[in-house]
């Protein structure tokens, strides 16, 4: 009942307020680019290669920078920022799953769990921010 609550609350704060979902977006490519660096210095642990991790770990960089670029200095053009953002969401989940998917007799179970984890909120995401350009 709670997470409904959270979730009715994320839904109405996006809703008045189009452009949090930037806020949302970069703070959350942060911390991939952080979980990201921590992979990538035990990737023997997690079964990804450091190759792999650390290009996802730059484009995760790069997303921050553009979604927090887009908070602070976009005004009225935010719906074709906010696609681009989706576009390059979509794009990065189906380079991890490629990853994935590619690397999947490597990976161990704390990989896969981490990796099908980010898959999911990224799918949590990119349903916001559909939402939010949908709604607004």
């Amino acid at each position: 009942m709670k997470m409904r609550k959270v979730i009715q609350y994320i839904f109405a704060r996006l809703k008045s307020q189009p452009k949090q979902i930037f806020l949302l977006d970069g703070i959350g490519a942060f911390l991939s680019t952080l979980f990201l660096l921590f992979i990538a210095k035990f990737h023997e642990v997690f079964g990804m290669p450091c190759p792999a991790v650390c290009l996802l770990c730059m484009i995760a960089l790069i997303l921050c920078i553009y979604s927090l670029c887009c908070y602070y200095f976009v005004g009225i053009k935010w719906r074709l920022c906010l696609l681009v953002i989706i576009a390059a969401n979509v794009l990065y989940s189906l380079f991890t799953g490629f990853l994935v998917v590619y690397h999947f007799r490597g990976l161990t179970a704390l990989g896969l769990a981490y990796f099908v984890a980010e898959l999911i909120v990224l799918s949590f995401v990119i349903a916001l921010e559909l939402k939010a350009l949908r709604d607004k």
